[in-house]
């Protein structure tokens, strides 16, 4: 009857464990839902076209390809600086 017992406790041993999440990602979770809409609708609500200057060159382009942009070169440097000190606290 004892090794009954051992093999159930043993079974429930393993189960794989829920990973919990902490208060900390939830709310950057939120955040980033958050800021993720409000992009989205300012950039929306500005589809009209401007005239850009850039290293003495003129563009007509529209507000929404410029903010697109300017948003995904933030992500790309937020990654990348991530990265570099995720791989500093490895070391």
């Amino acid at each position: 009857m004892s090794k009954e017992i051992e093999n159930r406790a043993g079974q429930e041993n393993a189960q794989p464990q829920e990973s919990k999440m902490t208060m900390k990602q939830k709310a950057r979770i939120v955040f980033m839902t958050l800021l993720a809409i409000v992009l989205i609708t300012f950039t929306i609500q500005n589809f009209n076209r401007v005239e850009i200057e850039f290293l003495n060159m003129n563009f007509r382009i529209r507000i929404i390809y410029i903010i697109l942009g300017s948003a995904g070169i933030g992500a790309a440097i937020s990654f990348l600086l991530m990265r570099h000190s995720a791989r500093k606290r490895k070391k």
